[in-house]
């Protein structure tokens, strides 16, 4: 097949990525200020940083690399080094140091696996990979479509989409793995139908279509191309390929037609090739005349190229077909003087010239003297033919030519003209009288070429051979003429048996019954009549008819029990009492031939066949030892495969994996070409699953699905690859099999499996709707299968996921409901129970907590259903029975730190709400001591705080409101800060009070904190008016008081603008008025 070179894409791949600085023009190039990150660096890195960024945004890469590669090495731990390492890699890449770049981002991503520009990251470090690769480093390219695979996996609707499918694509090709880049064309083709890539993509997609031997399909993509890009500068090489194309695919037509166009179309650099290849193409429609000049034209436009020299010897040939064989004889002596590949063919041309001219001495000496070359190719055969011929047209020299035939025809066994020399040996033996000769080269003929177009004519020779020697019964025929010929003949029941037998091993078991039924009963000898009766039941079996088979093969053992066909006939007897169920008597059969005959040439089969009984009956035992005689003692047998492949499924329906890898294995290394070698291959994928390798479990299977694309056993095989590739962690790829497998067969019989195993495929892949989905498919089309409870609970799963808690209850309610105990049901109650909470229907979500504590009292989830009872007793405002039942959770290891926290927290609030400031104080300082670090220890310092403060602890309360104050920047904080304001303000210690209230005013946050917060700022910002206003009224003199009045007012005024809304604004409002009277 004519192959044309592709094109190569650029290299030219990479970005930069983030915010930029403030003033900057977006770009690839550009780097981004410091962020937010910015506020833990230190005024020393921050500089830097800025200083490095400018130099990149204004185009000094080389200096800016260098500042970059100071930063790192001078705050290597600074929040700002990734972003600094990042921008690094950018500069490398703008100065095309390629190595240096994909080192920087290597490190960047393995120390930095959360990298806020990730996505731009990766497409740098895979930019990197495929620059370098196409620098000559080859081997990078399967990198860079690694990286390139990953950057659409973790960001598959990202902003770098469409570049990494077309060089994950490029990367692919460039290693000659064409079936995954044309995945990646093909995906990009669909999602991104305005790509400023699509032409080169539609290009390159055709050229995979084109390698990969889809022609139709390059047809249509090349045609898409040419729709789409009317004036592209690929459009004449598109159109190039597509012809060459339409010729692949039998359209010789049109083919001739485009190139015809594209060889008269100006400025196409490759005109003269679509001139040779329309040559091609009418010579493949037969117009050999338009082909010939064609050729002779494309010789004669460059005499000295490569290419002139195969036209010249295709336009000779063409001639010679098109019968012009002075134009033909003109340019195959051309080619043939120049010598070269061609000159053998030319040579073998002219040589059939010659003959035909009659001139057999000419053609001989030729033939003679190319040959003393020793040239190479196909066309010695056809030389070494030619030779013989001349030789045979001339007188004495036919024993020499016949010496010749048979040295090709044994030489060349598989060429094309072995048929022909073997007949012309044949042919010529038996003019001249040697019929021994004639008879052998006949037979070798019927042996090795049953089906050549010479057929008849060397059953003629082999016929006339027989006839002059006497051997009749060497054929079916030729039995069956003698004994119509000759029926008084003493041999005659021989040769009826022979013909029978000639029948028989021909497979045509209903003329091997038509040819002895009729004669068996009148056969004298008991050696003809019981192979006779062998041959008849044999033929039965074969056709299915196994009563009588077994009937007859008895007859036959009864004539002659120890014949030599008695073991077979055991064998088969044997084999047909199996089909009929007389499995015992089957067994007594086959083993007859193991103990009556232990020589017999059928060991191997009687131990095959009992082998199979014993598997089919279930005793894997029995069966392995069978088997493993078979092994042991014939393992050239023919059944020595079926063995080995009978052994691993014994060994895999036992369990023994290892050993049923080991069978598999023998059968696929030692027999290759075996037709059982796929299913080996599915079998050792199963057992290789089941033991831990679905890595190579995979790559059987997909072996067994390459060669048995239509298996009958297609979709357990797809289920089981699936399997397979969701243990290797290819999830996608697994999700992918799981649905076609619905596709082919919504039906199939193990569909529910089907569905949850691609519900978990979804689901680890992160493609949660559509897990959800499954599932839910599962649980409402598969509704009896035992799959369909935890199906339910899936579905809840994404229910509760998206906060509808309403259908998430009725789908954990369905999952309890299909459960039958154990961890689903545990799991399902205690969901049940969240959705319940989350509704704020807590008798419903306590009633559930409650189910799930008294159905799995020992469970996973037993300490936060304890939990939780006391939570919805708690929300129910309960709480004395929240309290005990906080009691009983706290005895009770909590799941979490987080959870034991809480359960105190909670515990000591209901306490609190029960005036039992003591217990309250207890469980709230376990908090603080035992768990410091604990996001909730600042409300559980508040809530101290109130317990000390209700007990009259006025100091430690301060002390503890201090401490959360301090410790959270939200709500509990600002709340803290006040209340220790509103405590110091009790206590008199107004000056005090007042500082505390500011800080709550302005703290937390200040204009921009949350309403929550804004809440106590406006609480604290009234009340610092009353303190300014006490301490005025205290004040020691005018100007003093003045001077509090005046905070009053401010603090006043604060609460209305800033929190006009707030119910404290109007008081505030009031104090205003009267203090302006003042």
């Amino acid at each position: 097949m004519f192959h044309l070179g592709r094109i190569a894409a650029a290299a030219s791949l990479w970005v930069g990525c983030g915010l930029l600085l403030v003033g900057q023009a977006a770009g690839q190039s550009k780097a981004a200020g410091p962020g937010k990150a910015a506020t833990e660096s230190s005024a020393e890195a921050i500089q830097a940083y800025r200083d490095a960024a400018n130099l990149q945004n204004n185009g000094a890469y080389d200096v800016a690399a260098e500042e970059w590669q100071k930063f790192l090495e001078a705050h290597p731990r600074d929040p700002l080094a990734p972003k600094a390492r990042h921008y690094l890699g950018v500069c490398q890449i703008q100065l095309k140091a390629w190595e240096p770049a994909l080192a920087t981002f290597q490190t960047l991503l393995r120390e930095q696996p959360q990298f806020e520009l990730r996505e731009d990251a990766l497409l740098n470090l895979a930019s990197c990979q495929y620059a370098l690769a196409s620098g000559g480093k080859a081997a990078l390219y399967d990198d860079a479509a690694a990286s390139f695979a990953k950057l659409l996996a973790e960001f598959p609707q990202g902003k770098h989409v469409e570049e990494a499918l077309f060089y994950q694509g490029e990367s692919l090709y460039a290693r000659g793995k064409k079936e995954e880049a044309l995945r990646a064309y093909e995906r990009l083709i669909k999602e991104f139908p305005q790509s400023r890539r699509r032409a080169e993509t539609l290009y390159a997609q055709g050229v995979a279509q084109e390698e990969l031997g889809r022609q139709a399909a390059a047809v249509a993509t090349y045609d898409r191309f040419l729709s789409e890009f009317a004036n592209h500068a690929l459009r004449s090489e598109v159109r190039l390929r597509k012809g060459e194309c339409l010729l692949q695919t039998g359209d010789a037509a049109a083919a001739e037609r485009l190139f015809a166009e594209l060889a008269d179309a100006k400025d196409f650099a490759d005109a003269k090739l679509a001139q040779s290849r329309r040559a091609v193409a009418l010579a493949k429609l037969e117009r050999f005349a338009e082909a010939g000049e064609v050729f002779a034209k494309v010789a004669g436009d460059d005499p000295r190229s490569p290419q002139a020299l195969e036209a010249a010897l295709a336009a000779g040939r063409s001639y010679y077909r098109a019968g012009d064989l002075a134009a033909a004889r003109k340019w195959l002596e051309k080619a043939q003087a120049a010598g070269g590949s061609g000159g053998a063919e030319a040579a073998h041309w002219l040589c059939r010239i010659l003959l035909k001219a009659g001139q057999a001495a000419e053609a001989a000496e030729l033939a003679d003297k190319e040959l003393s070359k020793k040239p190479a190719g196909p066309f010695v055969v056809h030389l070494a033919l030619d030779q013989a011929d001349a030789w045979y047209a001339l007188p004495g020299k036919q024993p020499d030519a016949v010496a010749a035939y048979l040295r090709l025809a044994s030489e060349h066994r598989g060429h094309e003209l072995a048929p022909q020399a073997l007949y012309n040996a044949a042919f010529g033996a038996l003019e001249f009288k040697r019929f021994e000769e004639s008879l052998q080269h006949a037979a070798e003929f019927e042996q090795r070429y049953p089906r050549d177009k010479l057929l008849a004519d060397v059953k003629y020779v082999a016929a006339e051979s027989h006839l002059q020697l006497k051997h009749y019964a060497e054929a079916q025929g030729l039995y069956g003429a003698l004994a119509q010929q000759h029926p008084q003949h003493p041999d005659v029941e021989r040769w009826r048996v022979r013909q029978g037998l000639a029948a028989y091993l021909q497979k045509d078991y209903a003329a091997t019954i038509r040819t002895l039924q009729d004669v068996v009963s009148r056969l004298e000898l008991p050696e003809t009549r019981a192979e006779a009766w062998f041959l008849i039941g044999g033929s039965q079996f074969h056709q299915g008819a196994f009563d009588d088979a077994a009937r007859n093969l008895e007859k036959s053992l009864q004539t002659l029990p120890q014949g030599k066909q008695a073991d077979e006939a055991l064998l088969l007897l044997g084999r047909a009492q199996a089909r009929l169920g007389q499995v015992p008597a089957a067994k007594q059969s086959i083993s007859r031939v193991i103990e009556q005959f232990p020589s017999s040439p059928l060991l191997d089969q009687a131990y095959f066949r009992l082998g199979e009984l014993a598997y089919d009956a279930g005793d894997w035992v029995e069966a392995l030892r069978h088997y493993a005689v078979v092994t042991a003692r014939f393992p050239q047998s023919p059944l020595a495969p079926y063995a080995h492949y009978g052994m691993g499924w014994a060994q895999l329906k036992r369990k023994e994996l290892k050993e049923a890898i080991a069978a598999f294995t023998t059968l696929v290394e030692k027999f290759p070409e075996h037709a059982l070698v796929a299913d080996a291959r599915y079998g050792r994928a199963l057992a290789r699953r089941q033991s831990g390798d679905a890595k190579e479990a995979l790559a059987d299977l997909e072996a067994y699905l390459q060669a048995r694309p239509e298996a009958p056993n297609l979709l357990d095989v797809l289920y089981e690859r699936g399997l397979a590739q969701a243990a290797t962690g290819d999830q996608a790829a697994a999700a992918a099999t799981f649905e076609s497998i619905l596709q082919k067969d919504p039906r199939y019989a193990g569909a529910d499996k089907v569905l949850y195993e691609l519900g978990w495929a979804l689901k680890a892949d992160s493609k949660d709707a559509k897990a959800a989905a499954a599932f839910g498919r599962l649980a409402r089309e598969q509704g009896s299968s035992p799959l369909a409870a935890e199906a339910w609970f899936h579905v809840g799963e994404d229910l509760y996921e998206k906060k509808d808690y309403a259908e998430a209850a009725k789908a954990y309610g369905e999952a309890k409901q299909r459960s039958s105990g154990g961890e689903l049901t545990e799991k399902a109650l205690y969901k049940l129970g969240w959705s319940r909470f989350q509704l704020k229907e807590y008798d419903q979500a306590l009633a559930a907590f409650r189910a799930q504590a008294e159905a799995a009292p020992d469970g996973l989830l037993a300490a936060d259903a304890a939990f939780m009872q006391a939570e919805c007793l708690f929300r129910q405002e309960q709480f004395a029975d929240a309290w005990k039942a906080y009691e009983v959770a706290l005895k009770t290891k909590a799941s979490s730190p987080t959870i034991e926290v809480l359960a105190r927290l909670h515990a000591a609030q209901a306490a609190a709400q029960l005036k039992n400031w003591e217990a309250s104080v207890e469980l709230l300082t376990q908090i603080e001591q035992q768990h410091p670090q604990s996001p909730l220890l600042a409300e559980a310092l508040y809530e101290l705080g109130w317990a000390r403060q209700n007990l009259g602890q006025t100091a430690e309360a301060l002390a503890h409101y201090e401490a959360a104050a301090t410790r959270a920047r939200n709500e509990t904080g600002a709340r803290a800060r006040f209340m220790r304001g509103e405590l110091l303000f009790a206590d008199k210690k107004h000056s005090e009070a007042l500082r505390d209230f500011q800080r709550a005013m302005y703290g937390y946050g200040g204009d921009d904190a949350p309403p929550a917060v804004k809440n106590w700022q406006a609480k604290s910002g009234f009340e610092a008016g009353r303190c300014a206003e006490v301490l005025a009224a205290s004040a020691a003199d005018e100007a003093a008081k003045a001077g509090h009045l005046a905070s009053a007012r401010k603090f006043y005024t604060f609460v209305v603008e800033k929190h006009p809304a707030h119910e404290l604004a109007g008081d505030a409002k009031k104090r205003l008025a009267a203090i302006g009277e003042r």
